[in-house]
C-alpha cells in the first residue's frame, strides 16, 4: 500500500495473483477428471473473484487515485493482452521485496514442507 506496482506481471494483468488461482483451478479441474470441480471452479469465477476484484480495485483507488486509475484503464483485471511482462520504472514490482515484505516465505517453506511430506507418501518405484 506505499507505492503502486504497474510493471512485472502487473503490466499484464492488475490482479496476477488470481489469475494464477484460477489457471492453478483449471489444472485441478483438469487433473481430476470428475464434473464437480468444474461446479466449484465456475463458482469461484463467477461469485467470488468478481467481488474480490471490485473490493481490491476501489482500495487501490482511493489510495493512488490518479495513477491507479490511468494503470487500470490500459490493464486488464484478470486475462492478459499479451504474455511479455514489462519492466519500465525503477521502483518496479520485486519477487525479492515481495517475500521480504508479505511474509511468503512462510508460505513458501508450508508449501515446500507439505510437497515433501506428499512425495514422502508416494510407493517406491519399483
Amino acid at each position: 500500500n506505499k507505492e503502486l506496482a504497474t510493471d512485472g506481471p502487473y503490466s499484464m494483468v492488475r490482479h496476477p495473483l488470481y489469475t494464477g488461482n484460477i489457471l492453478m483451478l483449471i489444472g485441478y479441474c483438469i487433473a481430476n477428471g470428475l464434473f464437480w470441480p468444474w461446479v466449484v471452479g465456475i463458482f469461484f469465477l463467477w461469485f467470488w473473484y468478481p467481488a474480490a476484484i471490485s473490493y481490491e480495485d476501489k482500495k487501490l483507488e482511493r489510495i493512488f487515485g490518479d495513477p491507479w486509475r490511468d494503470w487500470a484503464m490500459r490493464t486488464p483485471a484478470l486475462f492478459p493482452r499479451r504474455i511479455v511482462p514489462v519492466n519500465t520504472h525503477d521502483n518496479h514490482w520485486s519477487f525479492a521485496k515481495s517475500m521480504k515484505q508479505n511474509w511468503e516465505p512462510v508460505i513458501v517453506v508450508y508449501a515446500l514442507f507439505w510437497l515433501w511430506w506428499l512425495w514422502r507418501q508416494l510407493p517406491p518405484a519399483g
